[in-house]
């Protein structure tokens, strides 16, 4: 083998050992990288068209807003945050006063968490909802607390008649005329429509109004 064969066979070996060492060093690791950069595109990508959906949505969602906002507003008028006792007062003042009848107490009990059975265990749990008895006694002919029962099925806040009693003065011994009437009923609240307290909460001291 002469001299310069050698020569080009040498310097094709190194110009081979040259080339790999530049493949593993530099070319290869910038392909990897490359790849990982691609990789980290198409997930930014994918992760935007999510949150473009989402945003989407949303954007749908606050379209509705203010039509959720009066569903609500309606509800609270029925199922208000507190129990509310001095404006329940008002109510069947107003009331009793509208169909010609004496409104002689209104007694509201403590206030309790409405419960229900969950699962097989039949454990109860917390509705979220407070319930309150009320006993409310007026006087008057029996059309009038006909209508005033009425009126009650119609009050903004939901009233609702558990039970009643009637009792009929004797005329014959100097009472007055007309009859008593006394309603059991229930008023609901919630604290939260989304939340359930974690303790019942007690209304204030029962109070009494009389006409």
């Amino acid at each position: 083998m002469t001299r310069i064969r050698k020569w080009t066979l040498g310097t094709a070996a190194v110009s081979l050992f040259i080339l790999l060492v530049s493949w593993f060093f530099l070319v290869s690791p910038k392909k990897s990288e490359a790849a990982d950069v691609k990789s980290q595109t198409e997930a930014q990508i994918s992760s935007n068209q999510q949150l473009r959906t989402r945003l989407d949505i949303l954007v749908a969602q606050s379209a509705k807003l203010p039509d959720q906002q009066a569903r609500l507003a309606a509800i609270r008028q029925h199922l208000p945050e507190t129990a509310a006792e001095a404006q329940l007062i008002r109510s069947l003042s107003a009331a009793a006063a509208a169909t010609n009848v004496n409104l002689k107490s209104v007694k509201p009990a403590p206030a309790a968490p409405v419960t229900s059975a969950a699962g097989a265990s039949g454990q109860l749990t917390n509705s979220g909802l407070m319930v309150m008895n009320v006993d409310t006694e007026v006087f008057g002919s029996y059309f009038d607390l006909e209508r005033y029962l009425n009126k009650l099925e119609g009050m903004q806040r939901s009233f609702l008649v558990t039970g009643f009693t009637l009792v009929v003065p004797d005329e014959s011994k100097g009472s007055a005329s007309g009859i008593t009437l006394t309603i059991a009923g229930k008023v609901y609240f919630s604290p939260n429509l989304t939340t359930a307290p974690a303790a019942p909460i007690s209304s204030a001291a029962p109070s009494t109004a009389s006409n």
